[in-house]
């Protein structure tokens, strides 16, 4: 607190120019500051000249297209992205490529998040998200109108066609699995190569179906 026996100091008005980056906003802008203080009238101000200007920046747009795919093969990904330099590709929540378009981006089966954020040179930027079910490998294969029948299987655990399935049989349709007696020893879907909880023999056995209106017979080979 001053009184009358101190030496008075120096009140004026002094004019800042402050900058201010909204990256959200993409919006640069320098703009004054007016600040009253006091100095002792010894001490030196310098005050800069101040810019006056205001810089819109375009946002980043992150948009892009997703190519059908099946587990083990690259994603066919399309960057339509505008008014961005970077990429930040996430795959599961983890980062996964920064390239423009990634070539070698494989997602495993079943549900995946892929998310993309595109941003520009001052930090704008975008995010683009979308979830894929990846559908397994086979069924790329194997097109819904491409009726696929196994002629072997090995179903001894080494998580290598240890199933015996025909592909692309309707939902509602079962296949009969018969011994070389001629006893039903199987009839569903998906047949792990047992009976009554006991692992069959190896040899030929006789599968037979519906499709089409038609019944149909075919021969397997259970392997181990």
């Amino acid at each position: 607190m001053l009184t009358t026996a101190q030496t008075p100091l120096w009140c004026g008005i002094l004019v800042m120019g402050i900058i201010l980056l909204i990256p959200m906003l993409c919006i640069s802008t320098i703009f004054p500051v007016i600040l009253k203080l006091c100095f002792l009238p010894w001490d030196q101000i310098t005050v800069p000249p101040l810019p006056e200007q205001i810089t819109v920046h375009e946002n980043s747009i992150a948009s892009f297209s997703v190519g059908d795919t099946c587990a083990g093969a690259p994603v066919l990904l399309t960057n339509e992205s505008q008014n961005a330099d970077n990429y930040f590709w996430y795959v599961n929540l983890h980062l996964n490529d920064t390239t423009k378009n990634p070539v070698n981006l494989i997602l495993i089966e079943g549900i995946n998040s892929l998310q993309l954020i595109a941003a520009n040179h001052i930090g704008c930027c975008d995010t683009s998200n979308v979830t894929l079910n990846i559908k397994p490998e086979i069924e790329c294969l194997f097109p819904e109108n491409y009726l696929f029948i196994p002629n072997a299987f090995s179903p001894n655990g080494d998580g290598i066609n240890d199933l015996y399935e025909i592909i692309n049989l309707d939902n509602d349709k079962v296949f009969e699995i018969y011994n070389r007696f001629g006893q039903l020893i199987y009839s569903g879907n998906s047949w792990n190569g047992s009976y009554e909880n006991d692992v069959c023999e190896t040899g030929v056995y006789l599968v037979n179906f519906q499709y089409n209106k038609k019944q149909l017979h075919q021969t397997i080979t259970l392997l181990k």
